[in-house]
């Protein structure tokens, strides 16, 4: 192993706190600062948006953690509430 990145994606993503990857190899980002949960493509380019502040539940912000079931489509997020930095919540989103 030579430790030469083979793909980067530089779109905008602060301070990404987790990572899962389904069984097709897209990568799902914990996007902590932007309050959202970004799908990349294989090659590292933005598929979608998943999870952001017009899909969450109310005062879905900060997502620390992803856990993505493949055999049921489902995306499970940990977060914060924004005005409470000791409270996490989970939530689950079926993703089609």
């Amino acid at each position: 192993m030579n430790g030469n990145a083979l793909r980067t994606f530089a779109g905008g993503v602060e301070a990404p706190r987790h990572l899962a990857l389904d069984s097709q190899s897209r990568v799902l980002v914990a996007d902590f600062v932007n309050h959202r949960v970004l799908r990349l493509s294989p090659e590292l380019t933005l598929d979608t948006y998943l999870v952001d502040t017009h899909n969450a539940p109310v005062n879905m912000w900060k997502p620390t953690r992803l856990c993505y079931n493949d055999a049921t489509g489902c995306l499970y997020v940990v977060y914060g509430a924004e005005f409470s930095p000791a409270a996490y919540f989970v939530s689950v989103f079926k993703l089609s």
